[in-house]
């Protein structure tokens, strides 16, 4: 699976997760981290494989995503990691996600 040459697969997860705070659609996703449709159709099946994301709106079209209890740890513990190594991320991170 190939990456974005500034990004590595971490981060993209990071920033899919990032992203979905609230519910967002593939497209949505895949406007704001600019990555393709290829690479975030694996993302996301990874994701809600590994339950880091869930469907929320199944029955809608299209379907939406949105951060589980799961990814969010992963998400808190990746912040975390940035600030030890003092790695500056363009990414705010996320405190609170209901």
């Amino acid at each position: 699976m190939a990456f974005c040459k500034n990004r590595d697969q971490i981060q993209v997860i990071a920033e899919i997760l990032r992203l979905s705070k609230t519910p967002q659609t593939k497209g949505q996703i895949r406007r704001q981290t600019s990555i393709s449709y290829g690479l975030l159709q694996n993302c996301i099946t990874q994701l809600v494989q590994k339950n880091w994301l869930m469907i929320v709106e199944e029955d809608s079209d299209p379907k939406k995503f949105k951060i589980s209890e799961k990814g969010l740890v992963f998400l808190e513990k990746y912040w975390k990691l940035q600030s030890i190594v003092g790695t500056k991320s363009k990414l705010a991170p996320i405190m609170n996600v209901s």
